[in-house]
């Protein structure tokens, strides 16, 4: 009998410590520091990445604090201290209880989505009271879709409530359970698809508790199943693809009719659905359980799905053709990947962007010295030297040219003999290393290259900013290096891999933060009110000097679209000149398309 007590205090602390201070943790920390970290201009995947581990954290958390309380309290039977410990998290417990079943609380209501009527037939939203129900009569709705879930403790109860209410009102509650995120909802959602298709001239009201993550789901899934439904493609042309996920980053080809990147989390998945994909191409391993997981979210989902096996030590080069050839044939929007940015990605990537096979890295590592390589997206090798021995190895490394940068003067006929024995194509390009613009523009040059290349001559700094500028410029930026940057007039953020936002800069400030980071595109949002000609004219004339295209975007009714045009069929690493008035409306916009 003492056995089971110590056991039954221990667990009742640990159910109503972990669910209050879940509770509290959710709505006054994860809540408050979302919102922070969207008006910082962070990305949603990294917003994504980070709270993920506030809230397995707090799971440890609290199992660390229940067998502490158990070690101290419980089993030194210290009676008095655990039973009112107990009565303590018991009291939180049932507030926090009290303030989730109360949905017009004003805690709740600020995590609330909006109501908003996406066809005809259907509208989606948050949880309704009795009051709602009966405003929902009133205009005419024949019925609501709940999508709580009577396993959620609290949804269970303001399931029994919304059903009662329903009843009493006259109006028509269809309940389809559904947790959060995706899962396996595959019966829910054919159950809504054909209760709409079964009643053509009734409309629906469809909520979960926030009108958020399960109703954005059922608004994409549902709606692209439904004959007649043109919103939705519509819609999804308007979402601005993330340049990255968590686990790796994110490309886009043949103007976004082909999505490559890493797994998706549950959100991630979310986000593709948005997307109105229409096959997913994996290159995981049959056999493993993620295979058969998204084998399951495809269907559930109506997406085509489609295995292609790839070695991701030293993936085919006839399988790189064969599934880029899949996937430049394919009549709808594909989403391929890996499980991460692994090298194999990084293949296909190539073979996408360039139409290149991957250099054979191992090869190169065999002859040269390891540290005097730079590898740039496993086509460009930034190397320190060449002998003409080395020649050959280049060639059996599937180099195809020899690019160097200095004084052809100092370029001996031998070396030159043997590269030129090897078929490799030799290009000189001279090189004082004066300027940093000099060093901008070589790299502008390479860039648009389309060929495996060797380039050496380069030394030291001049070697290390080239290798920087190239990576900036072909797969954007890293955020730790620019991200919440004080520079003279304002705030610099890295809003996603080739976005970033910031006030106008001096000329220092320019070759700092972005020649040396390879922007090759900046785009000013103009508002007359707050910035003088004189300012504009001088951003101009910096962006000139540097080489660097500039375009002016009016702030009008219009230019949020404008601005998601320029984004969503450019390539460039952009960076985009904002008002520091306008700051937060411009980061709130583009989140819109999200």
């Amino acid at each position: 009998m003492k056995r089971l007590k110590n056991f039954s205090l221990w667990f009742i602390f640990l159910a109503t410590f972990g669910f209050a201070g879940g509770g509290y943790f959710l709505l006054f920390l994860i809540v408050p520091f979302e919102e922070w970290l969207v008006n910082k201009g962070v990305s949603q995947s990294q917003i994504d990445n980070l709270l993920s581990y506030f809230v397995y954290g707090w799971i440890i958390f609290g199992f660390l604090i229940s067998f502490l309380y158990f070690i101290f309290f419980v089993k030194k039977n210290r009676k008095i201290v655990s039973y009112v410990l107990v009565f303590f998290t018991t009291l939180n417990a049932a507030f926090v209880f009290y303030l989730f079943m109360n949905t017009d609380s004003a805690i709740v209501a600020m995590s609330r989505g909006e109501v908003e009527q996406t066809t005809d037939q259907l509208t989606f939203g948050p949880y309704p009271d009795k009051d709602s129900l009966r405003n929902l009569k009133e205009e005419g709705y024949d019925g609501v879709i709940t999508l709580l879930s009577p396993t959620i403790i609290f949804e269970n109860e303001l399931l029994d409530k919304e059903m009662q209410n329903g009843e009493e009102i006259g109006l028509s509650i269809h309940s389809f359970p559904m947790l959060p995120w995706v899962g396996d909802n595959g019966e829910s959602i054919n159950g809504i698809v054909n209760l709409v298709k079964d009643n053509p001239d009734k409309n629906f009201y469809v909520h979960c508790y926030l009108g958020k993550h399960r109703v954005d789901l059922i608004k994409q899934t549902i709606l692209k199943r439904l004959e007649g439904q043109t919103e939705t493609s519509s819609e999804s042309a308007r979402i601005l693809i993330p340049s990255e996920f968590i686990r790796g980053n994110v490309y886009t080809y043949d103007r976004e009719s082909i999505i490559l990147g890493p797994y998706p989390t549950p959100e991630e998945w979310l986000k593709l659905v948005r997307l109105n994909i229409g096959e997913i191409v994996t290159l995981l391993d049959e056999n493993s359980s993620r295979f058969m997981e998204e084998k399951k979210i495809a269907k559930e989902q109506g997406m085509l799905f489609t295995p292609f096996t790839l070695d991701s030590k030293s993936p085919d080069p006839k399988q790189l053709e064969n599934i880029s050839n899949y996937l430049r044939n394919a009549p709808h929007k594909v989403y391929v990947h890996g499980f991460s940015t692994e090298r194999k990605i990084r293949a296909l990537e190539l073979m996408l962007s360039k139409g290149l096979l991957p250099v054979k890295q191992e090869l190169l590592y065999d002859e040269f010295n390891k540290d005097s390589l730079d590898i740039v997206g496993e086509w460009l090798v930034l190397g320190a030297g060449l002998r003409a021995e080395q020649a050959s190895v280049l060639k059996q490394a599937g180099i195809n040219t020899v690019m160097y940068a200095g004084n052809t003067k100092d370029y001996g006929s031998h070396l030159m003999d043997a590269i030129l024995k090897e078929n490799l194509k030799l290009e000189f390009i001279p090189y004082k290393g004066k300027d940093i613009d000099d060093l901008y523009q070589l790299a502008s040059h390479i860039a648009k290259y389309d060929s495996q290349t060797y380039l050496y001559g380069l030394k030291g700094k001049d070697k290390a900013t080239l290798h920087k500028m190239l990576e900036g410029m072909l797969y954007g930026v890293k955020d730790e290096e620019l991200h919440d940057l004080k520079v003279k007039n304002g705030a610099f953020n890295v809003k996603a891999r080739k976005l970033l936002i910031g006030p106008s800069l001096e000329k220092e400030e320019w070759v700092k933060y972005l020649v040396r980071n390879g922007i090759t595109k900046i785009i000013m949002i103009q508002a007359p009110s707050v910035q003088s000609e004189e300012m504009i004219t001088r951003q101009k004339q910096i962006a000139a000097n540097h080489h660097i295209p500039f375009q002016i975007l009016q702030m009008d009714e219009q230019y949020s679209e404008k601005l998601l045009d320029q984004l969503s069929n450019s390539d460039e690493t952009t960076y985009l000149i904002v008002p520091n008035e306008l700051n937060e409306m411009v980061l709130q916009d583009l989140d819109d398309f999200r």
